[in-house]
């Protein structure tokens, strides 16, 4: 049955001080489950033995609440009163509920929700703990790789002040990015660098994701691109250090600040593609493997231009 929403349960293991929902719970099983519910594209919301229903990024107090603990009464009026959050953001009337939570949670929603005309499916109900994680693990390994062809069409590349205009709401998720020269900016490029750069896609990376050691990064497109790339100093930021590199005089102070952030300006355009944290680090695999831009050093092969582009930057002078 096709999920409309998606619940997750909250866990005992908990950040020290208050994070965003989706931060504040650290048991493993809860941040398999989040990755599951973000990776779904739906609405998602964590159930709270506290607070009831959680937006994800409703930031929270670390607190010791228990839902099995409770008694049958308090366990019954949680119970309503998350049916009653959830009326308030979603019609209920066939409404379909996939939850990631244990019974204690799950149960006392049975009642509320059927008498709402809502649809309960819980997928792990009668799984142990191991068997939970091993069905995230498979759902994990059967993910399909993201289609990144939209980063490599110019089309859909924009100025950087137009990306800047949509605000951090527009671009505050993880994803990939794609930078694009114009005649012009490649121009400057090739002869900084002693190599042709031809006009087109010329670097691309990610922001966010889930790293193979299970940590997850909190970037996003906008931190990534808006305040990384397009502002602060190239220490902070790969590609202004790339940039910087390709751009600067030999001799001189080494480009950088406003001088370089207005050279981006008139001369580079910035694709971006939304992802799930997870689908983050399989899709820039894919994307370097099909574009190839010329100034990642990362995870590309090594060419004549590469090795010029990576002397040239340990040979910028400490800001």
């Amino acid at each position: 049955m096709t999920a409309d929403v998606v619940l997750v349960g909250c866990s005992g293991s908990k950040a020290p001080t208050a994070r965003p929902a989706r931060e504040l719970f650290t048991g493993t099983a809860f941040r398999r489950a989040r990755d599951r519910a973000e990776g779904t594209g739906l609405p998602w919301y964590v159930l709270s033995a506290k607070h009831g229903l959680l937006e994800p990024d409703s930031l929270i107090e670390p607190y010791d609440v228990y839902l099995p603990d409770q008694t049958p009464d308090h366990r019954r009026a949680w119970g309503r009163q998350v049916v009653a959050q959830l009326a308030e953001r979603h019609l209920l009337r066939d409404l379909v509920l996939e939850v990631h939570a244990g019974r204690g949670y799950c149960d006392p929603l049975i009642g509320p929700l059927t008498e709402a005309g809502a649809v309960l499916v819980q997928p792990l109900a009668g799984l142990g703990q191991g068997e939970r994680l091993a069905w995230y693990g498979r759902e994990a390994a059967e993910r399909p790789v993201a289609d990144v062809t939209v980063l490599l069409d110019e089309r859909t590349a924009v100025a950087p002040a137009d990306f800047l205009a949509a605000g951090r709401a527009a671009h505050g998720r993880p994803g990939l990015y794609s930078w694009w020269a114009d005649a012009g900016g490649a121009h400057e490029l090739s002869a900084g660098l002693g190599h042709r750069v031809a006009p087109g896609l010329v670097y691309a990376g990610r922001a966010g994701g889930v790293r193979p050691n299970g940590v997850r990064s909190t970037n996003t497109l906008w931190g990534r691109i808006a305040t990384m790339h397009l502002a602060g100093r190239r220490q902070f930021s790969t590609f202004r250090l790339t940039l910087s590199a390709c751009l600067s005089p030999q001799s001189g102070p080494a480009l950088d600040g406003p001088e370089l952030t207005a050279w981006m300006r008139r001369h580079l355009r910035v694709a971006v593609l939304p992802l799930p944290a997870e689908d983050v680090i399989a899709g820039e695999e894919r994307l370097l493997a099909l574009a190839d831009p010329p100034l990642n050093l990362r995870d590309v092969a090594r060419t004549d231009l590469r090795r010029t582009l990576s002397r040239l930057r340990s040979a910028l002078p400490d800001a």
